[in-house]
């Protein structure tokens, strides 16, 4: 049985360096459903590749988490 994917996108202006896109890569990674998360630095956004019942809010609490909110 597969599962349906979606990737959302956000605005992340506190991102400075690798550090952060590390710390951002590793938090979502935790959550069950995440597939894949793409943080880039220059455009200060992160891409999250998951399963379409991971809500947009769920992923947004888990940045806020880790210090580095959405915009």
């Amino acid at each position: 049985m597969s599962t349906e994917s979606t990737k959302t996108t956000f605005s992340v202006p506190t991102i400075r360096c690798g550090g952060c896109a590390e710390a951002i890569g590793e938090a979502l990674n935790r959550i069950d459903g995440v597939d894949a998360v793409d943080v880039d630095v220059q455009a200060k956004t992160v891409a999250v590749e998951h399963e379409t019942r991971l809500t947009r809010e769920t992923l947004e609490t888990a940045l806020d988490k880790t210090g580095f909110p959405a915009a």
